[in-house]
C-alpha cells in the first residue's frame, strides 16, 4: 500500500490515469470524499515500489525524483501516443482546478505541481522525442524536433489543435527559439500542403484552415510565414519575390506557387488545368452531381445546396479570419495588399480571351482557376462588409473611398483600361494622394477581383449553355447509333453536368446578395463621384476622376444582374429592392446625359437590365421602387426617350438588328412605366425635350417598317406551307429561305407589337402628338394601311400555321390598330387625313373589320 495521502492517489488516478497500487485500492473503495474513479488507469511497478520503499514520504511532491518517476514511466509504456497523452493530461488538469471538490488548498498545490511537471516533460519529449523511442507513431522520414511536430499533426486530425498546450510548452526554456522556428515552420508547410490538396468536398477543410490560422498566431509565425521555405509571396517570372510590376507574374503560378495561393484553390469546380471535357474534369464534376443524385422534389434540391453552401461558407470564414490576422500585422499588410493587387494583375487576360471554350491550353493555364477566383471573391467580400452596411458608421466610412484611387497607380496601371468618359476630360493628377487606406483599397481590389473573377465566369457559363444548345440541336438530326451520334450524346451529358456545377456554385444566394450589395454601394459611390446630384444634370462639369475610371466598372453591373435574371431567375429574391432602385436612379441619370457614359453598349445594357426586372417581377414591389424615387421620376422618361433615338446607331457592324433588340427592352419599360401616372406626367412633359419628336418618328418608322416586312414574310410562309402540305420537297436553298424567313418574321413581329402596343398606351392620353402637323397624315396611311393588309381582300396570305410561334395573332393587332384609330377619331384633322389617302383607305374593307371585332 502506497503511503501517499489519498487525494493524491486519486488525483493520480483521475489526472494521469495511472495507478501506483496493483488491484483494487480499498482505500479509495471506503473514501467518502466524492472522488471518481479512472477505468483507463494503468498500473505503474517501478514508481510503486519507489514509493512503497519511501516510508517516510507524506507527499509524491516531497522528492521530484518521485514525480520523474512517474511520468518517465508512463511515457515509457510501449505505444504511446506521448503528444496525444499530455494534450488530454493537461486538459484534464484544467478541469479539475476548477472544480469544487479540488477548492482545498492541498489539492490546487498538487494540481499545479503536477501541471508544471507535465509541460517539461511534454518540451523535453517534444525536443528530444528519442528519450521514449517506444513512442507512437513512428515515421522514419522525420527526426528530432520534426518527427514530433508531425505527431501533433496526426494528433490534431482527430482532437483539433492544442493551442493552449502549445502556447504553454513554447514558455518552457527547454524550447528556445530554434526549436520553437522548426516546430513552426514544419506545421506551416504542412498544413499549407493539406489544405493546397484538398477539395470543397473534404469535411475537415474549414477546420483545416482554422488550425493554420491557430498556428499563424504564436509569436514569429508569421514572420516564417511570409518567408516559407519553398514558396514566394507573389512569384516572378524567374521565382524572385515582386515587388512592383505584378504583371509579370501569371495567374497560375500565383494560384499553385506563392503562400496563400493554394489555399484557396478548393473548390466544387473543376480544374482550369484540364479542358472542359477530359476525364479529371468530369470526375471532378461527377463527385458534386453524385451528390444530388435521387432529387426526386425541389426541397430536396433546395436542401442539398444548403448543405454545399454551408460548408463553403465556412471555408471562406475560415480564410478570412487567416487574412483578417495577416493584415493586422504592420509588417505583413502591406505584402497582402501587394498580394490582392497581383492577384488582379496577373489574370487579366482572363478577360481577353475571347469568351471562347475553344481556346488554346497554355492560354488557359496562365491564369488562375475559376474556383479560386471565387473563394478570392467571396473573402474581398467579406472584408468590404464592415463598411457596406446600411448604417451611419458605414456610410462614415464609405466617405473614406476615394475614387482617384483608379487613376493613382497604386500597385496596379490601368492604362488600357476604356475610361467611362471622354478621355479629354481634363484632370490633375498632382493632387492624387500617395496613401489611401485599407478601406479604399479593399473596395476597389474587390471591384477588380469581381470584374476578372466573376465576369469571365459568368461568360463562361452562358457559352456553355449556347454549345449545350447547339448539342442539342444536333442531336435531332444525328441517328444515336451512329459513332457521330454517340459522341455528341456523349459531350451534351458531360456538358449538362459541367453546367449544372457552375450554376449550383455560383448562384449561391448568399454571394448574389453580396455582390449585389457591393454594386449597390459603387453605384452610389458613382454618382456622388460624378457631381450627379439629385437636381438637374445637364451642364454639370463631369470630375475627371470619374471620367477616367474604368468603363467595366459599370458595365459589369448590368452582366450581373442579367445573369442571374436570365439562368436562375430564383437567385432574385436574394437580390434587395434597394438595390434595383440604385440601378434604376443611375440609369436614368447616365441615359439622360450621355456624357457619363460614353459606351452606347454599357447604356444598352442597364436599359435591358431594368427590362428583364420587370418582366420577370422578382424583386419587391417594384411600381413602387421605380416610382418612388424623385431622380428617377424626373430623368427616367426622357433618358429613355433619348436612348431610343441615340440607339439608331451604335457603330456596331450589327446595328440594324441591335437597334431593335434595345428598342425591345424600351419598350418593355415604357409600357411598364406608363401605368404609373407619375410617369405619364413626366411623359406629357417631355414633349419639350428636344429629342422627344425624333422619338415619335423613329416609333412610326420602326412601327411601319417591321408590319411591311413581317406581313411580306408571312405570305411568302405561307406559301411555303401551302407546297409543303401538297408534297412538294424543299431544295436547300428553299429550305434555308424558308428558315430565314420564320426567322426574321419571329423578331420583327415581336417588335411590331410593341411598337402599336406603345401607340395604342400614348393614343389614350397624349393623341396631340400623332395627330399633330407633322406626324398626323402619317399616322393615318399607316393605320389604313395596316387595317387594309389585315382585313382586306389578300388578308388569307397571312393565314400561316402555327400563328403563335411567329408572335402573330391578327385578332389582338386588329383590335389595337382600330382602338388607336378610334381614339384619334375625335379630331377632324386625323379624319380628313383618313379619306385623303387613296391608297389604302377602303370604306367596304372597314365594314368589315367593324364585323370582325364584333365577333
Amino acid at each position: 500500500m502506497s503511503h501517499l495521502p489519498t487525494y493524491e492517489r486519486f488525483l493520480l488516478r483521475r489526472v494521469f490515469e495511472v495507478n501506483i497500487v496493483n488491484g483494487v485500492d480499498d482505500t479509495f473503495m471506503k473514501s467518502s470524499t466524492g472522488f471518481g474513479t479512472s477505468t483507463n488507469a494503468v498500473f505503474l511497478p517501478d514508481t510503486a515500489r519507489v514509493l512503497q520503499a519511501a516510508t517516510d514520504i507524506k507527499s509524491i511532491m516531497d522528492k521530484e525524483t518521485y514525480f520523474d518517476s512517474l511520468i518517465s514511466e508512463r511515457f515509457s509504456l510501449r505505444n504511446t501516443d506521448i503528444i496525444a497523452y499530455c494534450i488530454e493530461t493537461l486538459g484534464r488538469i484544467h478541469e479539475e482546478l476548477n472544480m469544487k471538490i479540488n477548492e482545498a488548498p492541498q489539492n490546487q498545490n498538487f494540481l499545479n505541481y503536477s501541471l508544471d511537471i507535465l509541460l517539461n516533460y511534454a518540451s523535453l519529449n517534444f525536443v528530444n522525442p528519442e528519450m521514449f523511442p517506444s513512442q507512437v507513431p513512428q515515421n522514419d522520414n522525420y527526426g528530432g524536433v520534426e518527427l514530433s511536430a508531425w505527431r501533433l499533426t496526426k494528433t490534431c486530425e482527430i482532437s483539433g489543435f492544442p493551442t493552449n498546450f502549445m502556447k504553454a510548452m513554447f514558455e518552457r526554456e527547454i524550447f528556445d527559439e530554434g526549436a520553437r522556428a522548426v516546430t513552426l515552420n514544419f506545421l506551416l508547410q504542412e498544413y499549407r500542403r493539406r489544405i493546397s490538396s484538398m477539395t470543397m468536398h473534404d469535411e475537415p477543410l474549414a477546420t483545416t484552415v482554422s488550425v493554420l490560422t491557430n498556428i499563424l498566431e504564436f509569436p514569429g509565425a508569421l514572420e516564417l510565414f511570409m518567408d516559407l521555405e519553398g514558396a514566394t509571396w507573389i512569384p516572378g517570372p524567374d521565382g524572385r519575390n515582386l515587388h512592383g510590376e505584378f504583371s509579370k507574374c501569371q495567374g497560375d503560378v500565383l494560384e499553385r506557387h506563392s503562400v496563400i495561393g493554394p489555399l484557396l484553390s478548393p473548390s466544387y469546380l473543376p480544374d482550369e488545368r484540364y479542358q472542359l471535357l477530359d476525364p479529371e474534369t468530369t470526375q471532378h464534376v461527377d463527385k458534386l452531381v453524385h451528390l444530388f443524385d435521387g432529387c426526386r422534389q425541389q426541397s430536396d434540391y433546395e436542401r442539398r445546396c444548403k448543405a454545399l453552401y454551408a460548408r463553403q461558407g465556412d471555408f471562406v470564414q475560415a480564410y478570412l479570419g487567416m487574412t483578417k490576422l495577416i493584415l493586422k500585422s504592420k509588417s505583413a499588410r502591406e505584402d497582402m495588399l501587394n498580394w490582392m493587387a497581383a492577384s488582379v494583375a496577373s489574370n487579366t487576360a482572363r478577360t481577353k480571351l475571347g469568351r471562347s471554350l475553344s481556346q488554346r491550353q497554355n492560354q488557359l493555364e496562365r491564369n488562375s482557376s475559376d474556383g479560386w477566383f471565387l473563394n478570392l471573391m467571396d473573402v474581398m467580400l467579406e472584408l468590404c462588409k464592415p463598411f457596406l452596411k446600411n448604417d451611419e458608421k458605414s456610410k462614415a466610412m464609405m466617405q473614406k473611398i476615394d475614387p482617384r484611387y483608379m487613376i493613382s497607380n497604386k500597385r496596379l496601371q490601368f492604362k488600357d483600361e476604356t475610361p467611362l468618359c471622354e478621355e479629354t476630360i481634363p484632370f490633375d493628377d498632382s493632387k492624387i494622394p500617395q496613401d489611401f487606406g485599407t478601406t479604399c483599397e479593399f473596395f476597389f481590389l474587390t471591384g477588380m477581383v469581381i470584374h476578372y473573377g466573376l465576369s469571365p465566369i459568368i461568360h463562361k457559363y452562358e457559352e456553355i449553355m449556347r454549345i449545350l444548345n447547339h448539342l442539342h440541336r444536333e442531336q435531332n438530326y444525328t441517328p444515336e447509333n451512329t459513332p457521330q451520334g454517340k459522341r455528341i450524346r456523349d459531350q451534351f451529358k458531360k456538358l449538362k453536368n459541367i453546367r449544372f456545377v457552375y450554376e449550383v456554385t455560383i448562384l449561391s444566394p448568399a454571394r448574389i446578395q453580396a455582390v449585389s450589395n457591393f454594386y449597390r454601394n459603387l453605384m452610389e459611390r458613382l454618382i456622388q463621384w460624378g457631381n450627379m446630384p439629385e437636381g438637374n444634370v445637364e451642364n454639370l462639369s463631369i470630375p475627371g476622376e470619374y471620367a477616367r475610371m474604368p468603363e467595366y466598372i459599370v458595365t459589369d453591373i448590368p452582366d450581373f444582374y442579367q445573369f442571374v435574371g436570365k439562368f436562375y431567375q430564383k437567385s432574385l429574391q436574394a437580390i434587395d429592392g434597394g438595390d434595383l432602385e440604385v440601378v434604376i436612379q443611375f440609369a436614368a441619370l447616365t441615359l439622360k446625359n450621355v456624357a457619363y457614359l460614353k459606351s452606347p453598349y454599357a447604356r444598352a445594357k442597364l436599359v435591358e437590365i431594368l427590362a428583364t426586372a420587370v418582366e420577370l417581377k422578382k424583386i419587391g414591389n417594384l411600381p413602387h421602387i421605380f416610382s418612388r424615387n424623385k431622380v428617377v421620376q424626373d430623368h427616367l422618361i426622357n433618358g429613355l426617350v433619348r436612348f431610343y433615338v441615340d440607339i439608331e446607331f451604335t457603330g456596331s457592324h450589327n446595328q440594324f438588328y441591335e437597334k431593335f433588340q434595345y428598342r425591345h427592352f424600351s419598350a418593355i419599360l415604357f409600357e411598364f412605366l406608363w401605368n404609373m401616372e407619375i410617369f405619364r406626367k413626366k411623359t406629357l412633359e417631355a414633349k419639350a425635350n428636344p429629342f422627344f419628336v425624333r422619338f415619335i418618328n423613329m416609333l412610326l418608322n420602326d412601327t411601319i417598317f417591321c408590319m411591311d416586312e413581317s406581313l411580306e414574310k408571312l405570305a411568302e410562309i405561307k406559301a411555303v406551307q401551302i407546297k409543303l402540305a401538297s408534297g412538294h420537297k424543299l431544295t436547300d436553298e428553299e429550305k434555308k429561305d424558308h428558315q430565314g424567313n420564320e426567322g426574321y418574321v419571329k423578331f420583327t413581329l415581336q417588335q411590331a407589337n410593341e411598337s402599336i402596343k406603345m401607340m395604342l398606351i400614348l393614343s389614350e392620353w397624349f393623341k396631340e402628338i400623332f395627330i399633330s402637323d407633322e406626324f398626323c397624315m402619317r399616322a393615318a396611311e399607316m393605320l389604313n394601311l395596316f387595317i387594309y393588309k389585315l382585313a382586306g381582300p389578300d388578308c388569307l396570305e397571312l393565314k400561316v400555321d402555327n400563328r403563335s410561334e411567329y408572335h402573330f395573332q391578327p385578332e389582338r393587332l386588329l383590335h389595337d390598330i382600330v382602338l388607336i384609330f378610334m381614339n384619334f377619331s375625335s379630331d377632324d384633322k386625323f379624319l380628313d387625313s383618313v379619306h385623303k389617302d387613296v391608297r389604302s383607305y377602303k370604306h367596304e374593307v372597314m365594314i368589315k373589320v367593324g364585323r370582325i371585332l364584333k365577333k
